[in-house]
């Protein structure tokens, strides 16, 4: 019966896919089924392609896989002759999705071709053993395209593969065991025959074994086959020599669409043609791969990605040259005619099939090689060679540009990019023999977790996207700071895995203690300082993403992948392909009435007494857990890593919301949860600027060798410093600046003036660890800070003032 891909994939409830594919159409997957996988939620894709029809259209159409190595991962499949199953996988939390056919990722094979697929459905829910069966067939695929994406060796497919693992951990509960093709309950029975070169025996041999009564007719549809008939011979031999028929499509509008066939190699071989479907159908080139085996009882079917070929199905003893993909049936006789509506009525005869067109064999290109994986991290590419490569490496070449290559003490070779944006994410590198690799797509692997981040739970998710979206109080995640600071699902395996994986290449950790000073351990970073990586960073954990993200976005301006992938289909709806393009999901702009995070965008809320009072409770409730976060970090006299700067640097930022939001109470009283400096007969130590300063001195002070900054331990992925250590740095030099311009400037603090004259300033050398913005990016970050605060504009002129008077250098050697 007619199965359209495209309602298929309109099903909802999925999370993550994997497709695998022989023929690769950038056009389609990339601007078209990646777009409506994601628009349906499904936001975690895997692609993987035979590598050399890969690269060919890599060659062919660069500019299409814009969105490869960032919103999905494309995984190349190195292998001797051909990768050639056709798969797709979808993954949801209790359900799962697998169609097996001979249809590749391409709009020929979802639109244009008469292709055959089969479908299996598996829901946590149906508890049954008909469910079982489904499930076992499901994870035997799931784990035979996984070992193939090679993830011990690439941290990228290891981070898809854990992250899907995490969103459905039914993958790894047992399954059916047994060699031998499953039994449904309606007594057929089912099999997922799935072929290696590696295997001792092929796919024929698999077959033949699963025919167990005498064979009467073989029907047969490929739409290519070897020269000499060897796989049809040795078939129809080995059953019996039966009646066997030949399905074709013949076009005469178009002959280069119709079907062809050797029939120079027919010798003795009594064969039978028949065309396929209405003349209709006969306008669309066949690429359906069929084998029916009908017995005195029941049909025996094997559809999938196989032609009839030694390549695919082997010879006696040996598997085929490539990886291949089955699904068997064991069903009642003449369900399959039925089911497919095959009529034997008419004939072809044998003078009217063209013969294939003759191949020349291609000559293997020794000037070019396979060039593994390239990287980008920040300014800076990471060329990972997959074998050993004779010679060495010149430069990675990105359209006309050459970037020159370095290969460093850990054996990792690197390419500075500069300031310069390629345009292009296809690269080629070069070597000093003159040999240039084959195209290959640059990953971004900060990008593909952006795009794909671990999931969080669903409580505190709907509140971290409630904040985000404009639709909640920041206030409000100070009543879960609790579990924002709790660190316990860093220590999950998933993340161990992913970690481990590709070590080869990874760059070394680098630990602030391994120094006797802060400048030896900035001089070791070599780092630059950037807000313009802001939002790219913890896609491992989507909490504290969403945390950096809710800061950023008051500094500085933040993409997010929601923005990002509205405007991607919005750019991509002129090139939709196939049936029915309507099914567009849950429209990208809903909701576009949100409410600012920001107090300078919106008026004072009004709010009664009790509710402002348990805001501020919460507030302060939040500030004690942060303290005795801190205090149990410098207890602990461990390393620490990059999720405990965001989680400062997020604390930070609420205490300073809580004193520049403004409220309006039921009697009238405008006033903020904590007061900025406090107004004269108020105590300092009750305001923003004192317990912001107290959380800043346990961070910096009271010396490098002492602080928590100093035990950061981070592995230096790109040329720029993670944008939350830039941040914290930031808002810890204004905090400070801060203190001294309030109190310089209120008569209410003179008594302290004295005291904080001294302290201030060796706080602020404690922060000059790392690499520093630039002065214009840096008054450009806190000007905007200032502005979302609603910060009146000469205070926040006079804070700047004190800031740059801090940074002078004269000013900072007289405090050491």
């Amino acid at each position: 019966m007619p199965h359209s891909l495209f309602d298929d994939f309109k099903e909802t409830g999925f999370h993550s896919s994997i497709l695998s594919t022989f023929s690769v159409d950038p056009a389609f997957y990339d601007a078209s089924l990646q777009l409506r996988l994601r628009g349906l939620g499904c936001q975690n894709n895997l692609l993987l392609a035979d590598a050399s029809m890969l690269g060919q259209s890599l060659e062919a159409i660069p500019d299409a896989f814009m969105n490869a190595g960032r919103k999905y991962l494309v995984v190349p499949i190195e292998t001797t002759s051909c990768f050639h199953p056709k798969l797709a996988l979808r993954y949801g939390k209790a359900k799962a999705k697998l169609i097996i056919g001979s249809a590749n990722v391409t709009s020929a094979g979802w639109a244009g071709n008469l292709e055959l697929v089969s479908t299996l459905s598996w829901q946590a829910r149906d508890d049954d053993a008909d469910s079982d069966i489904h499930r076992t067939l499901f994870i035997k695929a799931h784990q035979w395209l996984s070992a193939l994406a090679r993830p011990g060796d690439d941290s990228k497919a290891a981070y898809k593969l854990e992250l899907l693992r995490s969103q459905s951990p039914w993958i790894d509960e047992a399954v059916m065991e047994g060699n031998a093709a499953f039994t449904l309950l309606d007594g057929s029975k089912i099999d997922l025959l799935l072929s290696d070169p590696a295997d001792t025996i092929g796919l024929a041999d698999r077959m033949l074994e699963l025919i167990d009564e005498p064979v009467e007719r073989l029907t047969i549809i490929s739409p290519y086959w070897d020269e000499q008939l060897s796989a049809l011979k040795r078939l129809a031999t080995t059953v019996g020599n039966p009646d066997v028929r030949i399905f074709l499509a013949q076009n005469r509008r178009n002959p280069s669409r119709s079907s062809t066939f050797p029939i120079a190699a027919i010798g003795k071989l009594a064969l039978k043609f028949h065309p396929i479907g209405p003349d209709e159908s006969n306008t669309r080139f066949l690429h359906a791969k069929m084998f029916l085996f009908q017995g005195a009882g029941h049909d025996f079917l094997f559809v999938g990605s196989a032609n009839c070929t030694t390549a695919a199905l082997g010879v006696p003893g040996k598997a085929g040259e490539n990886h291949e993909c089955l699904l068997f049936r064991k069903l009642p006789r003449g369900a399959v005619k039925k089911l497919l509506n095959l009529s034997y009525k008419s004939t072809i005869a044998v003078a009217d099939i063209p013969a294939p067109p003759d191949r020349a064999d291609a000559l293997p290109d020794t000037t070019t090689f396979t060039a593994g994986s390239v990287e980008r991290r920040g300014r800076r590419l990471i060329w990972s060679p997959t074998l050993r490569i004779k010679g060495e490496g010149k430069s990675i070449k990105i359209d006309d540009e050459h970037f020159p290559l370095s290969n460093h003490a850990n054996g990792v070779w690197t390419a500075e990019l500069g300031d310069v944006t390629p345009d292009s994410n296809i690269a080629r590198v070069c070597l000093g023999d003159g040999r240039i690799s084959r195209p290959v797509i640059i990953a971004n692997p900060e990008e593909l977790m952006r795009f794909a981040p671990f999931p969080v739970a669903d409580a505190i998710r709907k509140k971290l996207d409630a904040v985000l979206n404009g639709e909640a109080d920041l206030i409000g995640l100070a009543k879960d700071i609790h579990l924002l600071l709790d660190d316990d699902a860093k220590s999950g395996p998933s993340l161990e895995r992913v970690r481990a994986a590709g070590g080869r290449g990874a760059p070394p950790r680098i630990t602030g203690r391994d120094f006797a000073t802060a400048d030896e351990f900035r001089k070791a970073l070599n780092l630059r300082a950037s807000m313009k990586s802001a939002g790219l960073a913890h896609g491992e954990n989507p909490a504290l993403q969403a945390l950096l993200q809710i800061v950023l976005r008051g500094m500085v301006n933040v993409e997010t992948a929601d923005s990002i992938d509205a405007e991607d289909a919005a750019k991509a709806k002129v090139y939709d392909v196939g049936e029915d393009q309507d099914d567009v999901g849950e429209q990208d702009d809903a909701g576009t009435n949100r409410r600012s995070l920001y107090a300078a965008d919106v008026e004072p809320a009004i709010v009664s007494a009790s509710e402002f009072e348990r805001n501020q409770y919460a507030l302060w409730r939040g500030i004690e857990k942060f303290q005795g976060f801190l205090e149990r970090a410098k207890n602990a006299n461990a390393t620490l890593d990059l999720d405990f700067v965001t989680r400062s640097l997020f604390m930070l930022y609420v205490m300073l919301h809580g004193c520049t939001k403004r409220y309006k109470t039921e009697d009238g009283n405008e006033t903020a949860l904590i007061p900025f400096s406090g107004e004269p007969g108020e105590n300092f130590r009750d305001s923003f600027l004192f317990v912001a300063a107290k959380s800043i001195a346990a961070i910096w002070g009271p010396d490098f060798n002492r602080s928590l900054i100093g035990r950061l331990q981070f592995a230096a992925e790109s040329d720029t410093l993670p944008v939350q250590i830039t941040t914290l740095t930031v808002i810890s030099r204004w905090v400070l600046a801060a203190i001294l311009s309030e109190v310089r400037s209120a008569k209410a603090h003179k008594s302290l003036q004295d005291i904080l004259e001294k302290q201030v300033p060796s706080l602020f050398v404690a922060t000059k660890v790392f690499p520093e913005l630039g002065q214009e990016e840096l008054l450009g970050t806190i000007k905007q800070m200032e502005l979302k605060m609603g910060m009146d504009a000469q205070q926040g002129a006079r804070i700047r003032q004190t800031l740059i008077d801090f940074g002078r250098d004269d000013l900072v050697l007289s405090q050491k």
